[in-house]
């Protein structure tokens, strides 16, 4: 046992009986393990948030089905010198040739080549993908609780027998 537990001397280690009866507690039923670590297991947190990620990938994608509005201002003072001829004065022509402009226009979607039609089939089929993936994590997850939990049940079962034929 010392060999097994990669201990340098064997000198100094001592086995200990338990002391007083081990109990049989009543073992939380694999429904119950599973819908409490559903909440917790970071792998069954991180496909619920891709999945919504995803659902919110689909109404990006739908966006591009409405029109855009646009909004722009600028200003400019047309400053010019030309080299060999004379030009006016910086702040003359900042004076005489200053402009503003601001510009309003409206995009309508009408024919993209299909391309916003395309993304959104994308988008769900990804949202779909993701879902398909969270229930199959969840599967995954049931049956590792179900599985550790008829293990403990065997051997609590083959532990009770043992004290039985003990004594």
């Amino acid at each position: 046992l010392s060999q097994l537990l990669e201990l340098s001397s064997p000198e100094g280690f001592d086995i200990v009986v338990p002391q007083g009866e081990i109990g049989n507690e009543i073992l939380s039923m694999p429904q119950e393990v599973f819908d409490m670590a559903v909440g917790q297991k970071p792998v069954i947190q991180a496909a619920q948030y891709r999945l919504e990620g995803a659902k919110k990938n689909i109404r990006i994608a739908q966006s591009g089905l409405y029109p855009s509005l646009y909004l722009s201002a600028g200003m400019g003072s047309s400053y010019y010198k030309t080299s060999g001829f004379e030009a006016e004065s910086f702040s003359s022509q900042l004076k005489n040739n200053f402009n503003q402009s601001i510009g309003l226009s409206l995009s309508i979607p009408i024919f993209n080549r299909f391309s916003t039609r395309n993304s959104i089939r994308s988008a769900r089929l990804q949202y779909l993908n993701y879902q398909w993936q969270l229930d199959e994590s969840k599967k995954t997850l049931f049956k590792e609780i179900q599985q550790a939990y008829y293990n403990a049940v065997a051997a609590q079962s083959k532990y009770n027998s043992s004290i039985t034929s003990a004594t």
